[in-house]
C-alpha cells in the first residue's frame, strides 16, 4: 500500500482507510464469484469519503462528500436514470436490482414472459426454461442476499449504470451504498451471469 494515499495523509485517515477495508470483506468478499464460464461477476470498490469526525447521515451530506472527493459524483450518484439494457444473452444484476425485495425478485417472476423478444424485426428465444430456472438460482444465491447484506450495513444503496458514452470504460455500472462512518462501498458489474454452462448452481467461491 503507498503511503503517499491522500487519505493516510488526513487526520484519522488510516483508521478510516481501514474501516473502509473491513467493511468490504465483510459485506462484499462473499459475493465476489463467477458468472458461471470462469469470469468474475462483481469487483469490489471502497472509498474513505469523510474528513475526521465527520458523519453521514443525509443524503445531502453524502452527495457533498462525494463531490469533494470526484466533482460531480454525488449528484450523478442519486440521479435518477431511466436505462433499459440492450438484448444480451448473459442475465445482469441490474435487471433485477429495482425488484429485489427481501427474499422475492419481481424479475425473477416474470421471467417466462422474456423466453422471446423482437429483435431487427424478427423473434428469437433469448432463454429456454433450464435458463430461466439457473437465472432464479444466481438470484437467490448472489443478487438478493448482495443487496440485502448491502442494506444492512449502508444508506443510500442503488445501481449506477455507467456513464453515457463512457467508451472504454470497462464496467457495467455499479451496486453502492455509503456508511454513516463515511465509507463509499460497493460493487462494480464486470460480467452478466451466463446461465448456458450445464450447472445447476452459480455460486462458486474462489
Amino acid at each position: 500500500m503507498s503511503t503517499s494515499m491522500p487519505v493516510l495523509r488526513t487526520p484519522g485517515g488510516t483508521r478510516a482507510l481501514l474501516n473502509a477495508l473491513g467493511l468490504a470483506e465483510r459485506v462484499l468478499q462473499p459475493f465476489c464469484v463467477e458468472n458461471g464460464r470462469g469470469e468474475d461477476m462483481f469487483t469490489p470498490v471502497v472509498c474513505s469519503l469523510t474528513e475526521e469526525n465527520e458523519g453521514l447521515f443525509t443524503q445531502e451530506d453524502v452527495t457533498e462528500a462525494m463531490n469533494r472527493v470526484c466533482d460531480g459524483a454525488g449528484s450523478r450518484f442519486f440521479y435518477k436514470f431511466k436505462t433499459k439494457r440492450k438484448y444480451g444473452r448473459a442475465d445482469f444484476i441490474d435487471e433485477h436490482w429495482d425488484g429485489i425485495d427481501g427474499l422475492s425478485c419481481r424479475q425473477c417472476d416474470k421471467l417466462p414472459s422474456y423466453r422471446t423478444e423482437g429483435y431487427n424485426g424478427h423473434s428469437r428465444i433469448k432463454w429456454k426454461e433450464k435458463n430461466v430456472d439457473r437465472i432464479r438460482v444466481n438470484c437467490r444465491e448472489v443478487y438478493r442476499p448482495l443487496k440485502t447484506a448491502m442494506k444492512k450495513e449502508l444508506q443510500f444503496v442503488r445501481f449506477i449504470p455507467k456513464p453515457h458514452k463512457s467508451g472504454s470504460f470497462k464496467y457495467g455500472g455499479l451496486v453502492a451504498g455509503v456508511s454513516t462512518s463515511g465509507v463509499f462501498c460497493g460493487m462494480y458489474v464486470v460480467n452478466g451471469y451466463w446461465p448456458y454452462n450445464g450447472r445447476s448452481r452459480s455460486r462458486q467461491q474462489r
